[in-house]
């Protein structure tokens, strides 16, 4: 009677379960090969997870029960080798671990002595021939979805508006769910409209039973589907494609390309109040001066039928001034204050040498990060080195694999964090600054959506129009600094009386050496130098 003590490993995936896989099948046959060979069972596990990896719960507790009990069982018992591993790597790696614990596992429909080396072929084989058969039948399945979308038919689930169906000759095929269907060729005539928004359509489409997350509507309206072709993805050589399809087209290809039209912005029948709103450029960028709330603009009629555009608040102020005036005030105040290519020039020269001062630091600091990288990845070849000799076990390694791709990933995200010294970033801050002294002419020539640009990249709050001219506005951060600048240099030419200028002169003038500490303290706080 033999006194060998064995533990007991059966396993399905969830896949297999639902295929007609039995556990207690795999369990009656191993209980039957242990009796008949007079082993003695300390233990069952039974699992339910893919053998893609070791990370399975019940192969991770008969770890932990070995590392407790050491020379407590002496095989690892399962019904084919692929119910251990479907990967060679990972098996034979676990093969030297189990062996560190006085365990040999043993397949009982696969019987194999690994003490013998050309066994260890026939392992690669049990091992390797799972595998082949996943992916040869993933590529079958491939090639079917692709045969069936060349034919124009539907794979998987159907689309909103659909239902799946099969016809006599048992083939897969969609056809129109006539409730839900309703409700799509709602969505593509109101997007068509170009009236409101993509947001509006669908909560509407909710309220009335079309159920579809935001994400999921934008994807359902860009589908050529529902006009009646089927797209090919791209595969090998060939470009990605639309067939024609079998199933019946909800829309026509003309409503489908106006949508499309409505959503790239080039076609939209806006509201009639927004048919005026190229001469409304200061619209959004005006706060009144009595309450603080942005002001709108409308046009009024008068009694010959003329129309008079205004600016006023819509809150029942009495804030109101003529659309012409302040838009003929804005253009006077930024053509005077965007004429600063003395201080432009000045700050790029600063830049410049700023960008020097730094660029042999960040240099060493790179340089350090980079060598950091280098010993971490040899770190992980010689810990996979270790690993494969049986040095580690799979578990230490996968720990400290964890752990250095963890430090690798923070060194390279520090290393991205590093400022820019290339002269790529020169080009780009010369290229920005020489351009400044232009925008007054841009604004000028800009059109409404440019006009709006410049202002709101120029301006940190909205601006206030009284008494026919605008109050100092509050500038950005580096345009505050051009002015800063600015004033230091624009002179008369005596060199004594500063020319006039917009920002207020209850402050006195520095000249530009005082400034030197004073600028670099803000170009610190620039957003673009950090």
């Amino acid at each position: 009677m033999s006194n060998k003590r064995a533990i007991l490993y059966y396993r399905v995936s969830s896949d297999e379960q639902a295929k007609g896989y039995s556990l207690s099948h795999q369990k009656e046959r191993l209980e039957a090969y242990c009796k008949l060979q007079g082993y003695e069972i300390i233990a069952h596990y039974k699992e339910d997870h893919s053998a893609k990896s070791f990370e399975r719960p019940e192969f991770q507790k008969i770890l932990e029960f070995l590392k407790k009990t050491k020379n407590t069982a002496d095989y690892l018992i399962f019904t084919k080798w692929d119910r251990f591993s479907r990967n060679a790597g990972d098996a034979y790696s676990m093969i030297n671990t189990l062996r560190k614990f006085g365990v040999e596992p043993q397949a009982i429909e696969q019987p194999l002595d690994l003490t013998v080396p050309e066994n260890k072929l026939m392992l690669a084989f049990y091992l390797a021939a799972p595998e082949v058969e996943n992916d040869r039948r993933a590529l079958n399945i491939l090639a079917g979805i692709r045969k069936a979308q060349r034919e124009g038919r539907v794979c998987g689930s159907a689309l909103v508006g659909y239902k799946n169906i099969r016809n006599e000759k048992g083939m897969a095929l969609v056809e129109v769910d006539e409730t839900v269907s309703k409700l799509v060729i709602w969505c593509f005539n109101k997007l068509a409209q170009g009236t409101k928004s993509v947001e509006d359509i669908r909560k509407e489409a909710q309220r009335k039973g079309l159920k579809m997350s935001s994400s999921h509507f934008h994807r359902f309206i860009r589908n050529p589907f529902y006009y009646g072709v089927v797209r090919v993805p791209k595969h090998d050589n060939i470009e990605e494609h639309l067939v024609k399809g079998l199933h019946k087209p909800l829309i026509t290809k003309e409503l489908f390309d106006k949508v499309q039209d409505v959503l790239n912005g080039r076609k939209r029948d806006l509201p009639a109040f927004e048919y005026q709103k190229d001469i409304y450029p200061l619209r959004g960028y005006l706060q009144c001066r009595f309450c603080g709330r942005p002001i709108t603009a409308s046009a009024s009629t008068g009694k010959m039928g003329n129309k008079f555009h205004y600016y006023h608040c819509q809150k029942g102020c009495k804030e109101r001034f003529k659309v012409a005036l302040a838009n003929d005030k804005a253009m006077e105040m930024l053509l005077d204050t965007l004429t600063l290519a003395p201080a432009a020039k000045l700050l790029n020269m600063m830049l410049k040498g700023f960008g020097k001062e730094n660029a042999e630091a960040n240099e060493i600091e790179q340089k350090k990060i980079d060598a950091e990288i280098k010993k971490i990845k040899t770190r992980l070849d010689n810990a996979q080195s270790l690993m494969l000799d049986g040095e580690f076990s799979l578990a230490d390694y996968k720990t400290m694999k964890t752990n250095l791709e963890a430090d690798l990933e923070s060194l390279h995200a520090k290393k991205l964090a590093l400022p820019e010294t290339n002269s790529e970033k020169e080009k780009f801050l010369s290229f920005c600054l020489e351009n400044i002294e232009t925008l007054g002419k841009a604004y000028a020539n800009g059109t409404v959506r440019e006009k709006q640009l410049l202002l709101s990249s120029i301006f940190e709050e909205n601006l206030v129009f009284e008494e026919n001219k605008y109050r100092t506005p509050k500038y950005n951060k580096i345009f505050s600094l051009l002015f800063s600048l600015d004033k230091g240099l624009r002179k008369n030419k005596n060199g004594i009386e500063p020319l006039k200028f917009v920002q207020s002169r209850k402050v006195e003038l520095r000249g530009v050496e005082p400034l030197s500490k004073h600028i670099h303290q803000k170009l610190s706080t620039c957003l673009f130098l950090n």
